[in-house]
């Protein structure tokens, strides 16, 4: 089995990358784009180029969730679910903006089956 060769983009290449991956995430669905969105977080939680003050998001997300302490009571069926989503939901994004994006391009990537090696940009 042949191994893939990883692919040399610079800045430009990247966000036109980034583009056609929005595209393909639009075509793909709800579902799939949620399980790859995780995968991402997970991705991101393990590297060990991110700084830790940023994995504490989503971490205190996970907390908050498990805590009995809510900003709406889980007796208010539905609703005291949905805050821990809409938590769970920012926290996960936070994460991922706040992440280097050089290294969510890379994970994204690898996520979707393509290698990328990135070369900074001499600008």
């Amino acid at each position: 089995m042949r191994e893939k060769e990883p692919i040399i983009i610079d800045a430009e290449e990247l966000k036109e990358q980034e583009k056609a991956q929005a595209q393909t995430k639009e075509k793909r669905g709800l579902g799939q784009g949620a399980i790859d969105q995780f995968r991402l977080m997970w991705r991101l939680i393990w590297d060990s180029n991110v700084p830790l003050y940023l994995k504490m998001i989503p971490i205190m997300a996970a907390i908050y969730i498990v805590s009995p302490v809510d900003f709406i009571p889980d007796a208010f069926l539905g609703l005291g679910q949905l805050d821990d989503l809409g938590v769970l939901l920012v926290g996960g994004q936070l994460f991922i903006q706040l992440s280097p994006q050089h290294l969510v391009a890379q994970h994204r990537s690898e996520i979707q089956g393509n290698v990328i090696e990135m070369v900074p940009d001499n600008d």
